[in-house]
């Protein structure tokens, strides 16, 4: 470990004085290019992500999240990636469930596909009824016994 160790007191008065201190655009820029090109190893990512999970957001720091992310353009390759986290995959199979023809990241890939509203997709998925009258759309596999 590199540094000096501080005592919990220490660590407390150090806290008290730099609570609220404000920096300047030069020492931000500062420190901005020392982290420059840096990367987390994949156990420091872990900690990270333990620590945040769980966390909930109130309400002013949600709206100032939104705000910096309003009117970012998002590649095709992120907006995928995006879809497959956290879209539901559809799977889709002949009308006797016998085959898989095809799997979609999500309901709205889905609805691009057929070019339906996703709307229509969902109400398939939940259903179970033949969509288009020939194939069936589920939101799981379907396992061959």
């Amino acid at each position: 470990m590199f540094g000096k160790i501080y005592s919990p007191e220490m660590r407390a008065k150090i806290s008290e004085a730099l609570t609220g201190k404000v920096l300047s655009e030069t020492t931000k820029e500062n420190i901005s290019k020392a982290h420059t090109g840096k990367f987390l190893s994949e156990e420091t990512k872990l900690k990270i992500s333990e620590t945040l999970s769980g966390k909930i957001l109130i309400e002013a720091t949600r709206a100032k999240i939104r705000e910096v992310n309003t009117g970012k353009i998002l590649s095709e390759e992120t907006k995928e990636k995006m879809s497959k986290t956290l879209g539901t995959t559809i799977y889709l199979y002949s009308s006797d469930k016998s085959s898989l023809i095809n799997t979609f990241n999500s309901y709205r890939k889905a609805a691009e596909h057929f070019n339906v509203d996703k709307g229509t997709i969902l109400r398939y998925t939940k259903s179970g009824k033949l969509f288009k009258e020939q194939w069936v759309l589920c939101s799981s596999s379907i396992s061959k016994k």
